[in-house]
């Protein structure tokens, strides 16, 4: 009998521990439930953070008020000067030796290189500059936007200062003038009324060479230290820029709610100092190996600096005389005299089509380079040869 009742103790000890094990077992299971549940949640909420911020990314309210913007006359007495004609004429030779569908992208800035440095001898308004000059902007918000252009637009252009410092200070610069915006209640409708108060134009024969663009699905990147909505607006003037796929803006976009209310910025901020930096291969498999690059200062040049382009044409618009030789040193192509994209639009279908110029276009390009004229007879001569 006692043997009995020791066999069952034994017994009922071990299904004890048993019971223990699991129920400890089950605690563990439901720890690591929760925490995959809880994880889960996370995830969820961070898919849902990252959605609704690429839907703001991707948000544009529908201009309702911007008034049109105006195209700067064709100007006859515009210079165009060539670095080496020489070179150019190789160049295109290496361009267009390329397979079609991997040719050519256009890689461009936008303040005073889309747009043009005067309209009716009034100077146009950089995209980030539109503050200083609005009968919609309270007298604080001026005030303080004034403020902050005159701390920090000393440091971009100087030599005193070390790249890096130069890099912070610019930084802090697009950090406290986009901050404003939100600060002082900026929506989307009074956004257009201060575009509206400003002078903005674009250059001569942008508007055709946009379309061109559009038409042939070419890559058409605008890197711009400027403001992204603005520039959204102003080019969908031109044509339906959601409906051109081959458009990337890569700038300071603005962040709005349903309502229109500008509610902040991307953290991605573009300035003079970040732009050699923002264009790479790895980050935008649909670059093709060669490009067009337009630009209205020095550095803009380096914009293409890590995206492994082969070959490059470069235009330079020079805003004085005394700019020229210093452009000549960067760029391919300098234009002076309010340049228009006459020059820019014939290297573009002369590498693109194996039509003829357009005689309208080819027309106004004799007038003002009749240098070029020449070095595209010849391209188009051994275009021939190549075709054969």
């Amino acid at each position: 009998m006692k043997n009995i009742l020791i066999q069952k103790f034994k017994l009922n000890i071990k299904f004890y521990f048993k019971i223990q094990l699991y129920k400890k077992k089950l605690i563990f299971f439901q720890i690591i439930l929760q925490f995959l549940i809880k994880i889960q949640y996370l995830i969820n909420i961070s898919l849902y953070k990252i959605m609704a911020t690429q839907k703001l990314l991707n948000y544009y309210p529908k201009a309702t008020v911007l008034k049109q913007i105006p195209f700067s006359p064709f100007n006859k007495n515009q210079k165009i000067y060539i670095k080496d004609q020489d070179n150019l004429y190789k160049t295109l030779i290496q361009i267009y030796k390329t397979h079609p569908q991997q040719r050519l992208d256009v890689v461009s800035d936008f303040d005073h290189t889309i747009t043009d440095f005067y309209y009716n001898n009034q100077p146009v308004s950089p995209s980030f500059g539109i503050l200083n000059r609005s009968q919609h902007v309270t007298i604080e918000m001026e005030n303080q936007a004034k403020e902050i252009f005159e701390i920090y637009s000393k440091y971009e252009n100087t030599k005193q200062y070390t790249f890096e410092f130069k890099y912070q200070k610019m930084e802090e610069w697009v950090k406290l003038t986009a901050e404003l915006f939100v600060k002082f209640q900026i929506n989307s409708v009074i956004l257009q009324n201060i575009l509206n108060d400003n002078t903005l134009c674009f250059r001569y024969g942008f508007n055709d060479f946009l379309k061109y663009c559009v038409q042939q699905n070419i890559n058409f990147i605008v890197i711009s230290g400027g403001i992204q909505d603005v520039i959204y607006y102003m080019m969908n003037q031109i044509t339906e820029l959601n409906q051109f796929q081959n458009l990337m803006i890569i700038s300071n976009k603005m962040l709005f709610d349903n309502d229109g209310n500008i509610v902040g910025f991307s953290d991605k901020r573009v300035h003079s100092h970040n732009k050699y930096n923002l264009l790479k291969h790895q980050d935008y498999p649909q670059l093709k190996k060669n490009c067009i690059l337009l630009g209205d200062l020095l550095h803009d040049i380096y914009m293409t600096k890590n995206s492994s382009y082969e070959n490059q044409i470069r235009f330079g618009f020079a805003k004085k005389d005394d700019e020229v030789q210093n452009f000549l040193k960067k760029y391919d192509i300098v234009l002076l005299n309010q340049g228009s994209y006459i020059p820019v639009e014939c290297i573009l279908r002369s590498l693109i089509s194996n039509d003829n110029l357009p005689l309208d276009i080819l027309a106004k390009l004799q007038i003002i380079s009749p240098e070029l004229v020449e070095v595209l007879f010849e391209f188009q001569s051994q275009k021939q040869k190549l075709q054969n």
